[in-house]
C-alpha cells in the first residue's frame, strides 16, 4: 500500500501511542494477541477482570461462565432433513439445551 500522508502516519502514531482506556500515554505496553489493541499493562488488566472481552472491538478473551445450572448440557447435531431456502445442500445444525428441574436462587436476574 501506498505510505500514509505526514499528517495522518501522525495521527496513526499518536493513536497507537495513546492509551484508549486512560486515554494517557500508553505505560508498559499490553498488546491483546487476537485483535492486537494495545493498552497501558495495568488498565487492560483490571479491564479485563470486569469483562473478558477488548474494550475497542469486543472480541472476547477466556471462557464465557455464567451461572446456569452445573449439571446442564448442550447437544449439538446436524439434520439433513430440516432445509432453509437457498442452502438446501447445506442442512441444519440443531442445538438442543437440557437443564433439570429447579427454583433459580438468589444469585439469578429473577429468583423465586
Amino acid at each position: 500500500p501506498p505510505p500514509l500522508p505526514p499528517r495522518l502516519r501522525e495521527e496513526a502514531e499518536e493513536q497507537e501511542s495513546t492509551c484508549p482506556i486512560c486515554l494517557g500515554e500508553i505505560q508498559n505496553a499490553k498488546t491483546l494477541e487476537k485483535c492486537r489493541h494495545s493498552f497501558c499493562e495495568g488498565c487492560i488488566t483490571r479491564a479485563l477482570q470486569v469483562k473478558k472481552a477488548c474494550p475497542m472491538c469486543g472480541r472476547f478473551y477466556g471462557q464465557l461462565v455464567g451461572n446456569q445450572p452445573q449439571n446442564g448440557r448442550m447437544l449439538v447435531s446436524k439434520d439433513a432433513t430440516l432445509l432453509l431456502p437457498s442452502y438446501e445442500k447445506y442442512g441444519t445444525i440443531v442445538i438442543q439445551y437440557v437443564f433439570p428441574p429447579g427454583v433459580q436462587g438468589a444469585e439469578h436476574p429473577n429468583p423465586g
